[in-house]
């Protein structure tokens, strides 16, 4: 990523009171590979609780040398050394959703200071499952379906997320994520 790219990331950043970038081709494409790769053996389990969301969720652990390839470029962006809090891959096939109610867990983790992060692992893009993040209810920043994107929002007590349904125009495709949090690595 260039420093004048960088700059502007980093001023939407910081400058709003709702921080949120996406940044097209933001994860280099070897790191891209890795973690792909990993996806490809992670065990994946089934979640469907209809008022919170049906998907495939795994918490198996990413390639450390990737998420630390991630890490450093996430932090240039948000300006501040970082830790991860937590992490999950997530697979959404056709028939597939998650809930604002499903969020309550990775909020209490992540808010006043942590930094929501979704990286775009699918192969093809479509325009479903977009992963919108709310305040008050309102939204406020949509992050589309788009491989290689990578997405990064301040996770504020009042900022929730959920994604949005896949259709039957989605076929036989699916929709891959590998999810992180992160909290200033000063933090408790």
């Amino acid at each position: 990523m260039n420093d004048g790219r960088l700059r502007t990331i980093r001023a939407e950043l910081t400058s709003s009171m709702l921080p949120a970038a996406a940044i097209d081709g933001g994860c280099p494409e070897s790191v891209l590979e890795e973690i792909r790769c990993a996806a490809q053996k992670a065990r994946f389990a089934r979640f469907d609780l209809a008022h919170r969301g049906r998907y495939e969720i795994s918490n198996d652990v990413p390639p450390p040398a990737a998420v630390a390839g991630l890490t450093e470029i996430v932090a240039s962006c948000a300006g501040e050394a970082l830790r991860i809090a937590m992490h999950r891959w997530v697979r959404l096939r056709r028939g597939d959703y998650e809930l604002v109610r499903n969020d309550a867990e990775r909020l209490d983790r992540l808010a006043p200071r942590g930094l929501d992060v979704i990286v775009d692992l699918s192969e093809t893009g479509s325009d479903e499952a977009e992963v919108v993040f709310t305040h008050r209810g309102q939204a406020f920043f949509t992050v589309s379906q788009r491989p290689g994107m990578l997405a990064i929002v301040a996770r504020r007590p009042t900022v929730q997320r959920y994604a949005r349904y896949l259709t039957h125009r989605l076929g036989d495709r699916e929709v891959l994520r590998l999810e992180l949090g992160y909290l200033p690595s000063r933090a408790d």
